[in-house]
């Protein structure tokens, strides 16, 4: 499966985000957008508002870390989200409504885990609604975190269980991180401060593509 490169814009100064978009969406394959509401994690970051006044001309995958993602899931998919990703940890109860909502309204589903949150906590026939599995190298909620290895083995497992399906891993991928997950079996690689900061952004992006 070919490997696909996200940036998430989480750590990018406001304004400058939609150029680092115009610019580094020629390298790569789309963009992360962490929506956060100071409950589910600590901080807050970018409001319905703001996410519509980018021009994405790419993928973009919206992260809901929030505490009640279901009230926000039509917004998002009709700013432009193409995947919409929402935790099982702030919907145990309603995952499947959701989930179902969400192909509805014609986007990917997408299922992050907490590095707390092994996969088994999930039902097989949840998991069989889910596109796009997420597994978070760090803990939601801040960028520049390092990457945790131990988080590997959840996607081992997840690919062994959906060997056709993309498999994303968010947190802490630079171009010493992203083999390593590579080799597990992700396949989308989200990457913020690694790609943003890169003296290169083309060869940075090439770089965790290639898992080298």
């Amino acid at each position: 499966m070919d490997i696909k490169i996200l940036p998430s814009v989480l750590n990018v100064p406001r304004e400058e985000i939609q150029e680092y978009i115009e610019e580094i969406e020629q390298v790569v394959d789309g963009i992360s957008f962490d929506i956060m509401d100071g409950q589910f994690v600590p901080p807050t970051s970018f409001t319905l508002e703001e996410v519509q006044s980018y021009n994405v001309s790419k993928l973009m995958e919206v992260h809901l870390m929030v505490q009640h993602p279901e009230t926000m899931i039509e917004d998002y998919v009709k700013a432009g989200a193409d995947i919409v990703t929402i935790h099982y940890e702030a919907l145990q109860e309603s995952l499947h409504d959701n989930l179902e909502l969400i192909h509805e309204l014609g986007a990917q589903t997408s299922l992050a885990l907490k590095p707390d949150t092994p996969v088994d906590h999930v039902p097989d026939d949840v998991w069989d609604m889910v596109d796009v599995p997420l597994i978070m190298s760090v803990e939601p909620g801040w960028g520049g975190q390092s990457f945790m290895t131990d988080m590997l083995e959840k996607v081992r497992i997840l690919r062994e269980k959906f060997p056709d399906k993309d498999i994303n891993i968010d947190g802490g991928v630079t171009d010493e991180t992203a083999p390593l997950a590579i080799e597990a079996g992700a396949t989308i690689l989200i990457s913020g401060s690694y790609l943003y900061k890169a003296e290169d952004r083309e060869e940075a992006a090439e770089a965790l593509r290639r898992g080298l």
